[in-house]
């Protein structure tokens, strides 16, 4: 089996309108595998939110290429 379900929410990609946490919650009850949630991310509290809801992972593309998201912000040492 794959040992990690990459998710996207199709219609936040790209769009740095936050992430689907509805979304995550809902595939992550259907699963025991962990997921990398993709697209809407902005900002280290969404981080944060999809960590709260489970998420092992996220993606983070436009977030950083838009400057809206610092990696000093999320990553811990």
């Amino acid at each position: 089996g794959t040992p990690r379900y990459l998710v996207t929410a199709i219609a936040r990609d790209g769009t740095l309108d936050g992430p689907d946490l509805r979304l995550y919650r809902h595939v992550l009850g259907l699963t025991d595998r962990p997921i990398i949630a993709s697209g809407g991310v902005r900002s280290a509290d969404d981080i944060w939110a999809l960590r709260d809801a489970g998420c092992e992972a996220a993606v983070t593309g436009k977030a950083l290429y838009e400057k809206t998201l610092k990696l000093s912000q999320v990553i811990r040492g």
